[in-house]
């Protein structure tokens, strides 16, 4: 017998012994056993069937209108989320609130790449101790930042905006506005500077609250009239040789401690109508959009997505932690915040970059905090899942053949409904500690997290759901529900949503299998309009009060909602087949040549085919072309015809191994060596593809896809 055959040999009967210990642990899944009985997630409501579209879809528990009437001016009308978390801080006094890592410094070091597997230099952050601050330090630190934004002279009522990235004193500082009843507005931390100026423009902001380092830009679009001469509050330290004479410019340390100095009341609003926040959209198809939304409409919010995750996770476990990271600027992570206070866990604050410990020292902020819950957007579950596959030893390997063994097997049962505890333990473990080791549950959000992913992360680490909502809905929609593995659904409506399908051109609610049309939504949680853009907020928002997302979507079974695209991302060919680029492109993303957000989806109205532009790197171009045997340097190996045929290939690939029409799948693909950044402008605020800028920058490349 050969060593070949010797090794083939045995890595099959340690599969078959290692497939027979499994067997004799499994056992039903008790999350998966018990959604099998729930029945009906939501149901129509009698006597609102019509002819354009479905009838309106309640959850279940709140079919009866009256009954859904109830729970709309309870969520709307009881005490508010600025009330409620006042109450939380003072009961919960000394115990952990905020952790937070102060950083020693960022340099250049050898690290192994997650995409070659080869070291390269890479800036990586090193961390100091962790530090915690109490509920009462936050409430007191809440109080003080409001009233020392009073004695600078800013009366109630006056707009203040956030333009920093998530960190602890983004929360205070919101809370210290809203202990004042001014008004928040928020930006994302990466808006381009038109959009920014748009945005201070039109609210007139009395103080921004921002990092040193961006104060000398906003000195210069005040001096040439590019937004309004306002207070500039700072954190962290200013550039050297700052020209400030004329601005009025104060630390954030010294507003807080001018507070603690202040006489003046705290005024913690009582009116659920008062406006409390214009949050700023990105602005991906158009100029940024400030979304308002009041007490009222933000406490609906916050308690209809509360009592999913309360559900999601069960009882509250001792030392229970959730990690933000993501834009506290944008709607999802800021409520999920809200909502972990509130539940009694503790928030470690994070930085996309340093979640895992590939860029992070002594380790990464999965690590230190330990989470409970893990939330994210595509782009870091795809960033998750790269990282964890680097993490494999190669194929052929007896332990790549175990992992493969052990994905197939537990894919298998978990259709079966039964839980596979050998295998979690002996060879997915290690997927778990790589982001912590007590995440109970996997949450996607943000746009539709695609079924390969879904699926990985449902097998590696378990519990992966997604879900659905809006900035104008306080991230209310839909979610699924703990035990539903099913994927590309997003499940059932919150207790405080109305929903129902309206007929578009393409899309019919008499559409078989499943009803689909544009998703219309409604309820307390909705927004009150668009900042001054009056005009924008009466196209979406019809005379009945619903709000028209945009989103395509079908109901399923159970009274499902699942996701089908936006009306805009939507193209035809010229067979008249319709694609549905946003969600083709986070399916194509999966491949290992593309850098996260780097693949525009290309459709031609007078071909039958779709195409592809994606964004490459030198390391994943070169270990792609090692790995199929390609010659070539960077960057002229993309112009390869070898490199073309192998890359499209792959991308091929992707699209039928998730099981995607014929039309779905792309014919040509063109890497690119450039990165698509939001400086550059092919990407918005957001992190999604600035169609048209693409299209304009790479029109002979798209004019060659289509040549054919």
């Amino acid at each position: 017998m050969d060593a070949p055959e010797y090794r083939a040999k045995l890595a099959a009967t340690v599969l078959q012994l290692m497939e027979e210990e499994n067997a004799r642990h499994v056992a039903a899944d008790p999350q998966m056993m018990l959604y099998s009985r729930l029945g009906d997630e939501a149901l129509p409501v009698e006597g609102t069937e019509q002819q354009d579209g479905t009838p309106v879809y309640h959850h279940a528990k709140v079919r009866d209108g009256s009954a859904f009437d109830d729970v709309a001016h309870e969520w709307y009308n009881g005490p508010n989320f600025v009330q409620r978390f006042e109450s939380i801080c003072r009961s919960r006094g000394n115990k952990r609130a905020f952790a937070y890592r102060p950083t020693i410094r960022v340099s250049a070091e050898l690290v192994k790449d997650p995409e070659s597997g080869l070291e390269r230099k890479f800036d990586v952050t090193f961390f100091d101790a962790t530090k915690y601050l109490s509920y009462t330090e936050v409430w007191t630190t809440i109080e003080n930042f409001g009233r020392g934004l009073c004695e600078l002279g800013i009366p109630q009522d006056c707009k203040i905006a956030l333009y920093l990235e998530t960190r602890w004193e983004w929360l205070v500082s919101a809370y210290g506005v809203w202990s004042q009843n001014m008004v928040l507005t928020t930006v994302f931390s990466n808006l381009g500077e038109e959009a920014l100026s748009e945005a201070f423009a039109e609210t007139s902001c009395a103080a921004v609250v921002t990092v040193g380092e961006r104060v000398p830009s906003l000195i210069a679009m005040m001096r040439r009239g590019a937004m309004p001469y306002c207070v500039l509050i700072y954190l962290d330290s200013l550039p050297a040789n700052i020209e400030a004479e004329g601005i009025s410019l104060r630390a954030w340390e010294d507003v807080v401690r001018d507070g603690g100095l202040s006489v003046m009341p705290v005024r913690i609003p009582t009116n659920n109508d008062d406006l409390a926040l214009i949050m700023y959209t990105s602005g991906t198809t158009g100029g940024p959009k400030g979304v308002m939304h009041t007490f009222g409409s933000i406490t609906s919010g916050v308690r209809g997505m509360g009592e999913k995750w309360n559900e999601l996770l069960g009882p509250l476990k001792a030392d229970e932690c959730y990690v933000a990271a993501l834009p506290l600027s944008h709607v999802f992570e800021f409520v999920m915040c809200v909502i972990s206070l509130a539940r009694g866990c503790w928030i470690g604050f994070g930085h996309p970059r340093t979640l895992l410990n590939t860029y992070a020292q002594p380790h990464g902020d999965l690590v230190e905090f330990k989470p409970s819950l893990l939330v994210g957007v595509p782009r870091i579950f795809d960033n998750y899942k790269k990282t964890m596959e680097a993490s494999l030893a190669p194929r052929g390997s007896l332990e790549r053949c175990i992992f493969d063994h052990a994905f197939a097997s537990r894919v298998r049962y978990m259709k079966q409904g039964m839980q596979t505890p050998f295998w979690n333990e002996v060879v997915f473990r290690p997927f778990q500690e790589m982001v912590g080791g007590r995440v109970r549950s996997m949450f996607g959000g943000g746009s539709p997290v695609s079924s390969v992913t879904q699926t990985f992360f449902n097998v590696v680490i378990g519990g992966f759901i997604q879900g659905y909502g809006l900035t104008e809905t306080i991230g209310n929609g839909a979610k699924q529900l703990i035990g539903d593995k099913e994927v590309l659904c997003v499940g059932q409506p919150e207790r405080c949503v109305e929903l129902k399908l309206v007929d578009t051109e393409d899309y019919k609610h008499t559409d078989i299998p499943e009803p689909r049309g544009e998703i219309c939504l409604r309820g307390p949680m909705l927004f009150k309009g668009y900042y001054k853009k009056e005009a924008v907020a009466k196209a979406v928002i019809d005379e009945e009060g619903w709000f028209h997302t945009g989103d395509v979507g079908a109901v399923a079974d159970r009274g499902r909602l699942r996701i089908v695209s936006r009306i805009k991302s939507l193209a035809k060919t010229s067979a008249g087949e319709n694609i549905p680029m946003e969600y083709l492109e986070s399916l194509y993303a999966q491949s290992s040549l593309c850098v996260p957000n780097g693949v525009c989806v290309m459709v031609h109205p007078s071909k039958n085919y779709i195409a592809a532009v994606a964004s490459t790197t030198e390391s994943r171009a070169m270990m792609f072309a090692r790995e199929h045997g390609i010659k070539g340097g960077w960057p002229a190996l993309l112009k390869s015809p070898e490199f073309l045929r192998k890359s499209t290939e792959a991308f091929q690939e992707i699209a039928m191994h998730a099981g995607r029409g014929r039309h779905e799948i792309v014919r040509y693909v063109r890497l690119v060596a450039d990165h698509w950044t939001t400086k550059n402008e092919l990407i918005s605020a957001a992190n999604k593809p600035r169609r048209r800028l693409i299209y304009a920058r790479y029109a002979k490349e798209i004019e060659e896809l289509f040549s054919e």
